[in-house]
């Protein structure tokens, strides 16, 4: 068997990964258990296809999570907020609700409805063409994923490469 040799690329990529892997071990924002499920089977397909993983956003989870609540409570599956007037128009489209989030830089959106499982929600992606690009976005270094029952919203975005310091641990990371 031809032995395999990294090039510069790939051993910068696993580098990031095996950091932000270890960020996301200890850094606490809020997921619930699926919401993190979602992410790991997303950063383990990444890793596998060459890309980074990517690091969890606690301003991307709220506008995700928020995004999930209102697709929910309002009977709709959208990425834009398909109702008139001044109470919708700042989360109206993605990039408004992630500024409203206090997020400074663009994302990408997936949305999915029918699954309440995490990993299960990204084959769901996984599946479509275009949220599969998303999955795979080599500009990505940041994740929202917010669920309400069985609507879940993940925002990628690409603004903090950065590594910040965790405000406090996971519960039983290795207290």
């Amino acid at each position: 068997m031809p032995r395999f040799t990294p090039d510069s690329t790939s051993r910068n990529n696993l580098e990031w990964s095996e950091k932000v892997l270890a960020y996301n071990d200890e850094i606490d924002i809020g997921l619930d258990e699926e919401e993190a499920n979602c992410v790991r089977t997303l950063n383990g397909y990444r890793m596998m296809m060459g890309r980074r993983a990517v690091k969890w956003s606690a301003r991307l989870l709220e506008c995700a999570r928020a995004h999930s609540v209102e697709m929910r409570d309002e009977k709709y599956f959208a990425h834009d907020c398909p109702f008139p007037g001044a109470k919708h128009d700042p989360h109206r489209k993605p990039t408004r609700r992630a500024r409203q989030a206090g997020y400074g830089g663009g994302v990408s959106e997936n949305i999915a409805m029918g699954s309440t499982d995490g990993a299960a929600t990204h084959w769901q992606w996984y599946g479509s063409s275009g949220h599969h690009r998303n999955l795979l976005g080599k500009g990505h270094v940041e994740i929202g994923v917010g669920r309400a029952d069985n609507y879940c919203t993940q925002n990628f975005g690409s603004a903090n490469r950065a590594f910040d310091l965790p405000k406090k641990k996971r519960v039983g990371a290795g207290d």
